[in-house]
């Protein structure tokens, strides 16, 4: 997890030029909610969060708010390959991945 948080250092999901502030969770129960399903309203940039399959948590209990990135579908992806960049395209639509500048 070290390698994975130096290649990643700097790195931000935005969308139209603004840095979205994203949520994450421990487990779904097999698919992920909207903001607009857990009572969040008005959440900026809620289109980047729409419910999403996540079958890499199939028979897990619903484990945190739902919103966005689940750790457990992160992880399922991880093992199957999948680049960070690859996950965070799946759980966040429409987004870029940038860097902040230093």
């Amino acid at each position: 997890w070290v390698q994975a948080a130096k290649s990643t250092a700097g790195k931000v999901i935005m969308k139209n030029g603004q840095i979205v502030k994203t949520p994450y969770f421990s487990a779904s129960d097999g698919r992920t909610r909207s903001p607009e399903e857990v009572g969040w309203y008005n959440f900026p940039f809620a289109e980047v969060f729409n419910s999403k399959m996540d079958p890499w948590c199939n028979g897990q209990s619903q484990r945190g708010h739902g919103v966005g990135m689940s750790g457990c579908g992160a992880e399922g992806q991880a093992n199957e390959g999948k680049s960070a960049e690859e996950i965070l395209h799946y759980y966040f639509s429409d987004v870029e991945i940038g860097t902040l500048a230093h």
